[in-house]
């Protein structure tokens, strides 16, 4: 396969699929048994998509990185791909090892990734669907089916695989997200603030690891915005629907967001809906579960937050073993019927989840995703619809083909309107906002951010006026807040007013 041969430095393009499995371009039916080596220098170039598809990826060895790539660098983006029937093992015994259908580590951009329910991961340590570390990693409308699961899990007495110490950080998506804070003081170079944000693991997925579980990250420093996993999650301790543990390594943020599968945990005392153990419970909003348990049970604490019943987190006696403490939930507090509205967390059924009304509560950018009544929500991967804004082509907003705006008028079009907030933008010249009015793109209130890429081209904003409407709605500047996003290469004239 030329896949075998990428210069790491260099930009691709696929033009067809490439089925590593048979070495061919057939991805409709993968039988070969040829095995790929993880590609072994670190990749810092482009790999473009095209919206074709990698399949028949069959890795068993013992490597310390382990994916498609060994390593993705900060500058490496991969986008606008499909990945299908993939079947990757690690057998290291390494602690410090780590395995992800894309890449064993990676601190660089992924986006637009679409990983089939054919596929699977397997390793003992650091593991996700996707990648196995992350740092300074940007995950961006990425939304995997495969199962990430330890080598050899057990079931009884405890869950686990195979002794007390295997199975540790696994995750849907990550298997450990870490810090930049991380990086040694005189790190001199610039990384991304990690984020996943427009990204989820599909209903049927099972991810099953000893210690630090998650339905998205297992061990996380990260942030997570307008994302959700739908899998079935089972482990040991610090279990949780989103996230496994939560570490005080980075600033935790967690926002619109929610669990919608099903949770197993030996140890309920880290077992939760949303995280599972967490070193804080700030920085949560708007999260919700299909799980009684806590939505974050936090270290140090006897009352857990983050429930519908206030400062004391509340759950099911389990009818099986009495003996549990806790309490039975009562229709004061929840109502699985409740849709999420303007309230922090609830307890709400998966019926609920799948209601196309959450569109507009939990979802509220809906031109990001494909909601249909009676399913979970997944990425609208083909751009989005602005046919209302006099824009015919039905694939812009994507990183190949950006929103471009060449006008303070159509500038202002879209204020208010949250059309963007995900999207690849790009300015075509100098806007001059003398005499027009110069807006917030995206009011950045909790709940409202802008995870796209807004491209300056190396023009400028001239003689803009800003008149800041409320301090409450943090709408000041181009984006009012921006989480997981991108700006550059943007001139601003020395004239701005704040009025």
């Amino acid at each position: 396969s030329e896949l075998s041969s990428v210069d790491p430095y260099k930009h691709y393009i696929l033009s067809n699929d490439i089925d590593l499995a048979t070495d061919d371009n057939d991805c409709s039916s993968v039988s070969g048994s040829l095995f790929w080596t993880p590609l072994l220098a670190e990749f810092n170039g482009t790999i473009y998509g095209n919206g074709r598809s990698i399949c028949g990826i069959n890795i068993n060895t013992s490597l310390e990185r382990v994916g498609i790539f060994q390593t993705i660098g900060k500058k490496g983006i991969i986008h606008d791909l499909k990945i299908k029937y993939a079947d990757v093992k690690n057998t290291s015994s390494s602690s410090s090892s780590a395995t992800g259908i894309i890449a064993g580590e990676a601190h660089g951009v992924l986006e637009l990734i679409e990983i089939d329910d054919n596929s699977s991961v397997y390793g003992d340590y650091n593991v996700g669907g996707v990648v196995g570390i992350g740092q300074g990693l940007v995950l961006r409308k990425v939304g995997s089916s495969a199962d990430v699961k330890c080598i050899g899990p057990t079931a009884t007495p405890t869950r686990g695989c195979g002794d007390s110490v295997k199975g540790q950080n696994i995750g849907g998506l990550v298997g450990w997200m870490k810090s930049i804070f991380d990086l040694p003081d005189n790190n001199d170079n610039f990384y991304n603030a990690e984020s996943i944000s427009f990204s989820y693991t599909t209903d049927g997925v099972n991810i099953f690891g000893r210690q630090n579980v998650g339905g998205l990250i297992g061990l996380s420093s990260g942030s997570i915005v307008h994302s959700y996993s739908a899998a079935t999650v089972q482990g040991n301790t610090s279990i949780g629907g989103l996230v496994g543990k939560q570490t005080a390594g980075g600033s935790m943020f967690l926002t619109r967001s929610f669990f919608g599968g099903t949770l197993a945990g030996d140890d309920l005392s880290f077992t939760a809906g949303i995280i599972g153990n967490s070193f804080t419970s700030a920085g949560m909003y708007k999260v919700w579960s299909t799980e009684k348990v806590c939505h974050n049970r936090q270290v140090g604490t006897s009352a857990w937050a983050f429930f519908e019943c206030g400062s004391t987190c509340y759950y099911e006696v389990d009818p099986i073993n009495p003996a549990v403490p806790g309490t039975v939930v009562g229709s004061s507090c929840v109502d699985p019927n409740r849709v999420p509205d303007t309230g922090d967390s609830y307890y709400v059924s998966k019926d609920t989840l799948k209601d196309s009304g959450l569109s507009g509560r939990f979802m509220a950018f809906v031109t990001s995703w494909n909601i249909v009544d009676g399913e979970f929500p997944v990425i609208d991967f083909n751009g989005l619809n602005l046919t209302s804004y006099g824009i015919s082509d039905q694939t812009i907003g994507t990183r190949e083909n950006p929103v471009v705006i060449d006008s303070p008028t159509f500038w202002n079009s879209f204020v208010g309107t949250d059309v963007l907030n995900s999207a690849h933008i790009k300015i075509s010249q100098d806007l001059d906002f003398t005499g027009e009015d110069f807006n917030t793109l995206v009011i950045g209130s909790y709940g409202r951010y802008f995870s796209g890429v807004f491209n300056g081209n190396y023009k400028s904003l001239l003689n803009v006026q800003y008149e800041r409407r409320s301090n409450a709605d943090f709408d000041g500047g181009i984006f009012g807040w921006v989480f997981g996003g991108e700006l550059k290469d943007l001139y601003i004239d020395k004239n701005i007013t704040d009025i």
